[in-house]
């Protein structure tokens, strides 16, 4: 039960397990948010829905969230799955739910909320376990909940597979000689602010700022940098092969987002780690659990000495490389997948 075939970090995760699932033989069904404007978690519904998909419920954000409890109840379930439980609509998820434990052998909620619940309903929900990404949610989860109650699970990656980079700039029509820094979505918030760093950084090297579907907030402020070539394509939705074309094609993907409050990771990361594409962010806690997997800066010297080493194929360049590489293999979606079978194997032989 989970946002599907979306544009949010919770549909990520859903869809990198779930079809891991698949490919391991095991049957699936997925119950997922309206198609309908607004009815869904995520900016855009992403493509054509699987035949094991139905959609029955709005966000929890509606006014009246609405759950069509049919497809739910007419099934039995060896585990029964709840991803991201605040944007589901969890009040009438809770009337079901006694009938949902009586048919499941073991019942799993998948944590996205950054802090503790606010309404005390989430805590009178009796699933058999809580996973959480690393010990920061744990964390907080350990003070309203038994440890038992309670197993980490890192976020899943995609796989690892990186690709060429001249012969997909002449696919997309990407210059050759230039650096290309990409960045795209929400991730775009904070690019104008550090848009006179790469400024300076064009007296060493010729460079292009490929932009996918800015965030409307930036889209004004981006016509103040004529000086900078800025290349923004608007295509709609981007299928992750498409996404993972333009990061072969550039030097580095840029995440400059600032911290927020809670426990927040960046999805974006876990799913473009795979493409070899060097990642360099903004010294965050979007990316305080990752370690050498990515690049961080605090300040412009930082920020201009990264991409220095990054376009010259320097030290840093190659570290992080073999860094990412080792971590997306160690969790892919497929190991994390045989990590949650491994659970659920546990809990129905307990």
């Amino acid at each position: 039960m989970s946002a599907w075939n979306s544009d949010s970090g919770a549909s990520v995760c859903a869809e990198l397990i779930g079809r891991s699932l698949k490919k391991l033989g095991h049957e699936l069904a997925v119950f997922s948010f309206f198609r309908d404007k607004g009815a869904f978690h995520g900016t855009r519904i992403a493509k054509k829905d699987e035949s094991y998909v139905k959609r029955c419920f709005s966000t929890s954000k509606q006014l009246n969230p609405h759950l069509d409890t049919r497809p739910i109840l007419e099934r039995n379930y060896d585990t029964f799955i709840v991803n991201d439980i605040e944007m589901l609509p969890y009040k009438q998820l809770y009337e079901i739910f006694p009938k949902i434990k009586k048919t499941s052998k073991a019942t799993i909620n998948i944590i996205h909320t950054n802090k503790p619940f606010e309404d005390r309903l989430f805590y009178n929900f009796d699933f058999d376990k809580l996973i959480c990404f690393d010990e920061r949610y744990k964390n907080f989860l350990s003070k309203d909940f038994p440890n038992s109650k309670i197993s980490v699970i890192p976020y899943p990656c995609s796989d690892y597979n990186p690709g060429a980079q001249a012969p997909t700039r002449r696919k997309l029509n990407l210059p050759l000689n230039k650096k290309i820094i990409f960045t795209f979505g929400n991730a775009t918030c904070f690019l104008p602010e550090i848009l006179p760093w790469i400024k300076k950084m064009q007296n060493n090297f010729p460079i292009m700022v490929l932009i996918i579907n800015p965030h409307e907030s930036v889209a004004t402020e981006l016509q103040n940098y004529q000086d900078i070539d800025i290349r923004i394509i608007k295509s709609g939705y981007l299928p992750a092969s498409k996404i993972y074309s333009y990061l072969y094609a550039a030097d580095l993907l840029l995440l400059n987002k600032k911290s927020m409050p809670g426990v927040v990771l960046s999805s974006m990361i876990f799913q473009c780690l795979g493409s070899g594409c060097p990642v360099v962010a903004f010294d965050s806690n979007f990316v305080e659990n990752l370690k050498n997997e990515v690049i961080k800066f605090k300040n412009k010297k930082e920020f201009q000495a990264i991409l220095n080493d990054i376009f010259k194929k320097g030290p840093a360049y190659q570290k992080i490389r073999d860094a990412a590489a080792k971590y997306v293999k160690k969790h892919s979606s497929l190991s994390i997948a045989q990590q949650y079978l491994a659970l659920i194997y546990s809990l129905i032989n307990s």
